[in-house]
C-alpha cells in the first residue's frame, strides 16, 4: 500500500508547486491594478445613483477614473466621465435629473454622450484649495 500512496503523494505535490508558481506569477504580472469605488451620491427622490470609480495600476499608464450613473432597481450603470489626472472628485445632485461633479481645474475630462431618459451632468471645475 505504500507504493500505491508515492504516485499519488508525487502528483498532488506537482499540483501544488504548480499553484504556488502562478499564484507568484499572477501577483506579479496579473494583478497590477485595483480597482475601488471612491464615492457615491443618490439623487434627492432615491431613484438614480452616481458613483465615482478608480482604477490604480503599477503603470500610471493603465490608471483612470471614472463617474458612472444608474437608476435604482435597474442592472448596469453608464459611463458619463473619465478623468485623468486627479482622485479629488466631488459629487452632487442638484435635482433628481442634475448631476454636478466637481474637480481640479488641471484635470484632464472626457465626457460621454448620456442615453435617452438621463438628465444632465454638469461639470465644475474648481481651483486648487476650493
Amino acid at each position: 500500500m505504500h507504493r500505491a500512496l508515492k504516485p499519488i503523494i508525487g502528483f498532488f505535490a506537482l499540483v501544488g508547486i504548480a499553484y504556488f508558481a502562478f499564484a507568484i506569477y499572477a501577483h506579479f504580472f496579473l494583478m497590477d491594478c485595483t480597482l475601488s469605488e471612491v464615492a457615491q451620491a443618490v439623487s434627492p427622490n432615491g431613484e438614480n445613483f452616481a458613483a465615482f470609480e478608480e482604477r490604480t495600476c503599477n503603470n500610471p499608464d493603465k490608471s483612470w477614473s471614472r463617474v458612472l450613473i444608474g437608476q435604482r432597481g435597474t442592472p448596469g450603470r453608464e459611463v458619463v466621465l473619465e478623468i485623468r489626472g486627479t482622485s479629488e472628485v466631488g459629487l452632487t445632485w442638484d435635482t433628481d435629473q442634475q448631476l454636478i461633479v466637481s474637480y481640479p481645474r488641471s484635470a484632464a475630462i472626457k465626457k460621454y454622450h448620456l442615453g435617452f431618459g438621463w438628465g444632465r451632468v454638469t461639470l465644475l471645475p474648481t481651483d486648487p484649495g476650493s
